[in-house]
């Protein structure tokens, strides 16, 4: 998609200073890989039913929270970090951790609506 600047992709990375295809392919293959991170969980998971899995487990069928949340709260908690340190560029790991905190709730949300920190940590 953004190698053949399909649905103007590349030129809207472009917009962002992001000029480089093969780069900006990569770095948008790697966005949608995080998109549906939050279906892992099993508020999320809980269509599949199997009973030798079921041991002491608290039903969640009634739950109304969104995997976007689920998600976001799993990048804000356990994977953002680690994954800033993983990488490699110019800036620190703490600022390619502010970074990525800016793409995340818009590629971690749900049909162009971006996670707030409001659906993440409910009052």
């Amino acid at each position: 998609m953004v190698m053949e600047n399909h649905f103007n992709a590349a030129s809207l990375f472009a917009t962002l200073g992001l000029d480089d295809r093969e780069t900006t392919a990569t770095f948008f293959a790697w966005l949608l890989c995080w998109h549906d991170i939050g279906k892992f969980a099993r508020l999320f998971q809980q269509q599949y039913r199997c009973d030798a899995l079921a041991c002491g487990l608290r039903d969640v069928s009634d739950s109304r929270h969104h995997h976007t949340v689920t998600g976001m709260w799993l990048w804000q908690n356990h994977l953002g970090y680690c994954v800033a340190q993983g990488m490699t560029g110019p800036l620190s790991a703490r600022e390619r951790k502010r970074v990525l905190d800016r793409w995340m709730p818009a590629v971690i949300g749900h049909h162009g609506k971006p996670v707030s920190c409001e659906n993440v940590f409910p009052a």
